[in-house]
């Protein structure tokens, strides 16, 4: 949204990069690092966001694209 980019300073573009970086570690990275994070990040307090499974790559470039 605009104001998340004013106070953010970045547009979605500029985070183009990062996103795709960091659902290519999520989706190549052995399971078994991290599990501390893992399991911090699990919980209800922070929306279970390591539940959430990583998008196959080419839809993640059609959806970063169409935006």
């Amino acid at each position: 949204t605009p104001t998340l980019e004013y106070y953010s300073g970045y547009s979605a573009q500029d985070l183009h990069p990062l996103v795709k970086r960091l659902n290519f570690l999520l989706t190549y990275q052995p399971r078994d690092k991290l599990n501390a994070v893992r399991s911090k990040y699990s919980h209800r307090v922070f929306f279970e966001v390591a539940k959430v499974t990583p998008m196959d790559m080419l839809k993640l470039e059609e959806t970063l694209t169409s935006s």
